[in-house]
């Protein structure tokens, strides 16, 4: 499957439009945070200091991101326990990287009203 044509390329796109869409959602909460990652990857981190290695990933916000890792557990989604990177594969596409987008809205909202 991998040796098909422009199924790198397909990986790509989705993470570029989940990254997108993890941003845009960061941003309409008003939140202070980045969406870092290439190609089929994506990680938020909680927090303004520009993401540059993981000595700055670690100055995150961990607290936040396990709160919403167990938001998100409880609305279906499972993220693993010990991070926050979201890896995609060829078997996503649009439509499943906007339900999560929305339950990604849905656990920040359910975090900031409590």
């Amino acid at each position: 499957v991998y040796r098909q044509p422009k199924t790198y390329e397909r990986l790509h796109q989705l993470g570029k439009y989940l990254r997108h869409g993890m941003g845009k959602v960061l941003s309409q909460r008003q939140l202070t945070g980045q969406i870092i990652g290439d190609g089929p990857l994506a990680q938020v981190v909680f927090t303004a200091e520009p993401v540059l290695n993981y000595r700055t990933i670690n100055k995150g916000n961990k607290k936040l991101i396990r709160k919403i890792l167990l938001s998100l557990f409880r609305k279906g989604v499972f993220l693993n326990p010990m991070g926050s990177k979201l890896y995609l594969s060829i078997a996503h596409n649009e439509e499943v990287i906007n339900e999560f987008l929305e339950r990604f809205d849905d656990a920040l909202g359910e975090i900031i009203a409590n």
